[in-house]
């Protein structure tokens, strides 16, 4: 967008952690934008409250949590990706990469088998896929999917810029 056109683009900035905070609103980043001709908005989904302690624009993402389903999927994901890496390139480094499974209780041992099994059968690119939009059909159940459509389509902004680790699933 250039500073020249007569509408400002609403920009929202995800913070799903602190890591973000340090980031970008311990910067100059939202001063810059705003000279740019940008509408920053802070979408913010740590305690720490922006409007409070620093008096930027934010809104609040009340309901954190994910589907239960969520992290073992996505430890499922994350194996099957290595997998498929693995395959392709056939590079060995992969294997490294992985984490050891828990078997300790019998709540880890549910959450590993889940993992091996597709580990083991889903490791082919329509498997991964299977896996994806298992993890997305349960995030799509919950309230705080539910929450943060609303608030998108409430306020519409033009550009979501979402800084996100491996651990961070929105």
């Amino acid at each position: 967008m250039s500073i020249y056109n007569s509408k400002k683009s609403k920009i929202f900035i995800l913070f799903p952690d602190g890591v973000g905070l340090r980031n970008f609103a311990f910067t100059q980043f939202k001063e810059i934008g705003e000279q740019q001709g940008f509408d920053i908005t802070y979408w913010n989904n740590t305690v720490f409250s922006l409007e409070k302690e620093l008096g930027y624009p934010e809104l609040k993402i009340e309901s954190t949590r994910i589907h239960p389903k969520t992290p073992v999927i996505n430890h499922a994901r994350k194996r099957v990706e290595l997998s498929l890496s693995r395959k392709r390139t056939k590079d060995n480094v992969y294997p490294t990469y992985r984490f050891p499974l828990r078997w300790n209780s019998i709540k880890n041992i549910a959450k590993s088998s889940f993992v091996k099994f597709h580990e083991t059968f889903s490791a082919t690119p329509k498997g991964w896929k299977r896996l994806m939009d298992d993890m997305n059909a349960a995030e799509r159940s919950t309230q705080r999917y539910q929450e943060v459509k609303a608030q998108l389509e409430e306020h519409r902004p033009d550009l979501v810029f979402a800084p996100l680790n491996e651990q961070h699933k929105l």
